[in-house]
C-alpha cells in the first residue's frame, strides 16, 4: 500500500476516533495515565492493559480527543479495518512520521494491535530501538490481551509501559450512569442504593451494560459468549496453540462461575481431564486473559508460601452469574454470595495493587488443632502497622462477628469489619473488647474507590 493510502486511512480513523469521543463525555482515569505516559521524556511504548470489553478501544480515542487541543499531532488506527491488513508496523510508522523533528511530540495509537501479524511485537521492538527522533510516541491497546500480553514479555520488555485499566468500579458505574442522565439513588436513599448496587453486581463493570437494567439474562449469555468464544477461543488458544478447547472451556468456566474458591490443582487437573503440569499452565493463561485473579494465603513462613494454594477470583461479578449457567443452570432466585464476595475482592485489589501504596492483600486460614477444621477470614489488607481483617456476606450474620474476632487475633488484626449485602447502614458493636465495623456492601465498595491514600474507616 502506498503512504499516501495508508495517511487517508488513519486521517479517517482519527476523526471519527476524536468525534466519537465528544460524543462519550465519561472518562476513565486511564485517559489522562496513558497521556502522561505518551508525553513523558521517555520513548517507551504506553500499552493499554485491560480484560476485554473493559473500555480500551474508548479510552485510546479520548486520549486522541484530549492530546489534539494540546498541539500534539495524535493518529488513531483501528488495525481491524480490512484496508490496513498486510500493512506491516515498520510501514505503517514510517508512512506516519514527520519529515522532520517535530517541535512536539507526535503520538501514534494504534487499536487492535495483533492484526498487524504475528510479527507485530518485534517489529514494534524495531522501531522502538531505532531512537529515529522524527517517530511518533506509540500507544496500543488490544481484546486479545493473552496473546499481547505474551509477546511483550517476549520482545518488548523494558520498552513499554503499563496503563492497566480494571473494570468500572460501584462508583465509577454511578458517575457514569450519571452522566448518561440515568435515574440514580437518591443522597441517603440507603433502599435505593441497595438496589442499584445489587444491579451493578447483576450486570457488571463493563461501561456498555451500564443502561441494559432489562436485559439480564442477555448480558449474562453475552458475558458467557465472550468468555467462550473470545477469552478461550481466540485468546488462551491462539496464545498456547491447542487444538481441543473443551477442556480448557470447561475449567474457565467453572474458575469463573466459582469465584472465590481455593483453587486444588488435583481437582482442576482431574476435571478438564488433562495432568497436573497442564492444569497449572492452563490456570496460569486464563489469569493472563485479566479475566481471572489470583490472592495469595496470608502466611509467614516461605515454605508455607510455596505449599498454599490461591484463591481464584473473577474479576467481576457478573462473569460468576453468567458462568454459573453452564455450571450450576440458569438458577436466579437469589444472588450468589459469590457475586458479593468477588466484588470485595476487586475493590480490595485495586485499592492495594499500585506499588507506591505499599499494601498486601491475602485470606488467612488457620487449622483449629485438635478438631480438624480450618477458621478462614475472607480477606486480610496489610498497610504499614495496621492489619485490617474482612468478612463478607450476603445476609446481616451476627454469627460471624465473634469468629472474626478471634481469628483476626491470630494475625494481629488491628480493625475487623464486615461487609453485608443486605445492611442498609453502618453500625459499630463491641465484641470481645474489640470494635467490629459492619458496613453496607454499598458504602464499603464507594469508600474505598475514592480513597486516595488511607483506610476509610
Amino acid at each position: 500500500m502506498f503512504p499516501d493510502e495508508i495517511r487517508a486511512i488513519a486521517r479517517e480513523h482519527t476523526e471519527n476516533a476524536i468525534a466519537r469521543s465528544l460524543q462519550y463525555r465519561f472518562e476513565r482515569a486511564a485517559v489522562d495515565r496513558m497521556r502522561r505516559t505518551l508525553l513523558a521524556p521517555s520513548h517507551r511504548i504506553g500499552v493499554l492493559d485491560a480484560p476485554r470489553r473493559a473500555g480500551k478501544s474508548t479510552v485510546l480515542r479520548q486520549v486522541a480527543g484530549r492530546l489534539r487541543p494540546e498541539g500534539v499531532e495524535v493518529t488513531y488506527c483501528d488495525l481491524t479495518d480490512l484496508r490496513l491488513r498486510g500493512v506491516r508496523i515498520p510501514e505503517l510508522v514510517a508512512a506516519l512520521s514527520a519529515a522532520e523533528t517535530p517541535a512536539m511530540p507526535r503520538v501514534l495509537l494504534l487499536d487492535e494491535v495483533h492484526y498487524a501479524g504475528d510479527e507485530w511485537s518485534r517489529e514494534l521492538k524495531f522501531v522502538v530501538d531505532s531512537q529515529d527522533p522524527r517517530t511518533p510516541r506509540i500507544a496500543i491497546a488490544d481484546s486479545a490481551v493473552s496473546f499481547v500480553r505474551s509477546a511483550l514479555k517476549a520482545d518488548l520488555a523494558d520498552r513499554y509501559v503499563p496503563v492497566q485499566m480494571h473494570p468500572l468500579s460501584f462508583a465509577e458505574w454511578l458517575d457514569l450512569r450519571s452522566v448518561l442522565g440515568l435515574p440514580a439513588p437518591p443522597p441517603g436513599d440507603e433502599v435505593a442504593m441497595l438496589r442499584e448496587c445489587r444491579e451493578y453486581l447483576w450486570l457488571g463493570g463493563f461501561p456498555e451494560h451500564a443502561t441494559r437494567r432489562d436485559e439480564l439474562y442477555a448480558v449474562r449469555e453475552a458475558l458467557l459468549q465472550m468468555v467462550v468464544d473470545h477469552a478461550i477461543r481466540d485468546d488462551i488458544g491462539r496464545l498456547l496453540g491447542l487444538r481441543e478447547l473443551d477442556a480448557l472451556e470447561r475449567l474457565f468456566v467453572a474458575r469463573l462461575a466459582e469465584s472465590g474458591a481455593q483453587l486444588n490443582l488435583a481437582q482442576a487437573a482431574a476435571s478438564a481431564g488433562v495432568s497436573g503440569p497442564t492444569a497449572r499452565h492452563w490456570l496460569r493463561a486464563m489469569c493472563d486473559t485479566g479475566l481471572l485473579w489470583e490472592l495469595p494465603l496470608h502466611v509467614r513462613s516461605a515454605g508455607k508460601f510455596e505449599r498454599a494454594q490461591p484463591k481464584l477470583y473473577s474479576v467481576n461479578p457478573s462473569l460468576v452469574g453468567a458462568c454459573a449457567i453452564p455450571v450450576f443452570g440458569r438458577e436466579d432466585a437469589t444472588l450468589d454470595g459469590r457475586a458479593v464476595e468477588t466484588a470485595v475482592a476487586q475493590a480490595l485489589r485495586v485499592y492495594c495493587q499500585p506499588p507506591e501504596r505499599q499494601r498486601r492483600l491475602s485470606v488467612h486460614q488457620s487449622r483449629t488443632k485438635g478438631a480438624g477444621t480450618e477458621d478462614e477470614i475472607d480477606f486480610i489488607v496489610e498497610e504499614g502497622a495496621s492489619t485490617f481483617a474482612i468478612e463478607v456476606t450476603r445476609r446481616r450474620d451476627v454469627k460471624k462477628l465473634n469468629k472474626l474476632v478471634q481469628t483476626g487475633r491470630g494475625v494481629e488484626a488491628t480493625w475487623f469489619g464486615v461487609v453485608s449485602l443486605e445492611r442498609l447502614r453502618r453500625e459499630e458493636t463491641t465484641v470481645d473488647g474489640e470494635r467490629v465495623h459492619q458496613i453496607p456492601l454499598a458504602e464499603f465498595l464507594l469508600g474505598l474507590a475514592r480513597s486516595d491514600s488511607r483506610w476509610p474507616w
